[in-house]
């Protein structure tokens, strides 16, 4: 039975010092798609469920997003892949994620792509080869 409750509290106390770790992450993260091509992302090399339509926004919850890239510790590798009708996915773009600030950092950017950081947890992907 203690050792039961000491686990319970080991696991309470992790989780306090997580939601402290975040308390200055953003509420949520913005995609914008600026461009003429559907995106989706890969987080971790793994094909993730957000769809990126092409000119809209997607709009995650933070917490959804943490979970996406608790794996990987505190930042978190975001393969932006721009889906054009008939021709081949293009890794349109690179970033990296700070999980808890929402500091975005612009790895990669194929040709024709640019990534505009516009503050913390928020982007818009500019260009591509078909807009």
């Amino acid at each position: 039975m203690i050792k039961k409750g000491l686990l319970a509290l080991s696991l309470a106390a992790s989780m306090a010092v997580s939601t402290l770790a975040m308390a200055d992450a953003p509420k949520a993260m913005f995609i914008q798609n600026d461009t003429n091509s559907m995106g989706t992302a890969e987080i971790l090399g793994y094909q993730s469920p957000i769809i990126i339509r092409a000119h809209g926004q997607t709009v995650l919850p933070w917490s959804a997003v943490a979970l996406m890239c608790s794996f990987s510790g505190p930042s978190c590798v975001i393969d932006v892949i721009s889906h054009a009708e008939a021709k081949r996915p293009v890794k349109s773009a690179q970033i990296t994620l700070d999980v808890e600030t929402g500091n975005v950092t612009v790895n990669y950017q194929h040709p024709g792509y640019t990534v505009e950081v516009n503050g913390p947890g928020n982007v818009t992907l500019h260009g591509g080869m078909f807009s």
